[in-house]
C-alpha cells in the first residue's frame, strides 16, 4: 500500500536532515524578496543550492540564461521512477 505523499516527503526530508541538509522554505516568490532570501545569499553561504517548484509535467525553459549550463536537469525523468518504487 502506498503511503500517503505527505508522509513520504516527511520521511524524506527528515532523513535528508540528519545527513545535514539544510532546508530554507517559504511562501511562493519570497525567495529574492523582502521577507526570503537572497538568491546571491543562498549561493555563497551554500555548497550546493535547489531551487524546486511544483508541476505535473517537466517543461524545458531552454530560453532561460544558464540552462544550457552542465548540470542543469528536468526533474520529471528522475521523479517518474522514484515516485513508482514507492
Amino acid at each position: 500500500m502506498k503511503a500517503d505523499k505527505g508522509d513520504v516527503v516527511l520521511q524524506r526530508t527528515g532523513i535528508m536532515e540528519k545527513e545535514g541538509v539544510k532546508f530554507v522554505c517559504g511562501k511562493a516568490g519570497e525567495i529574492g524578496g523582502q521577507q526570503g532570501p537572497k538568491a546571491e545569499e543562498l549561493l555563497n553561504n551554500s555548497d550546493a543550492v535547489l531551487l524546486a517548484t511544483g508541476s505535473t509535467m517537466g517543461r524545458d525553459l531552454s530560453n532561460v540564461p544558464g540552462r544550457q549550463l552542465a548540470n542543469i536537469h528536468l526533474a520529471m525523468k528522475f521523479l517518474h521512477g522514484t515516485t513508482e518504487a514507492l
